[in-house]
């Protein structure tokens, strides 16, 4: 836990250090209609 000593309210996270990750490659969703394996399972 952050210790609540040496906090400041007039900084952005009150001063606390903070990393933000993400996929930035990551694909967007295959609507599931539209994959090739629901040809398989519907006729």
């Amino acid at each position: 836990m952050v210790k609540n000593t040496n906090i400041s309210v007039s900084i952005p996270f009150g001063g606390v250090p903070v990393l933000l990750l993400g996929d930035l490659a990551q694909l967007p969703p295959t609507p599931v209609f539209k994959a090739a394996i629901w040809r398989e399972f519907s006729p």
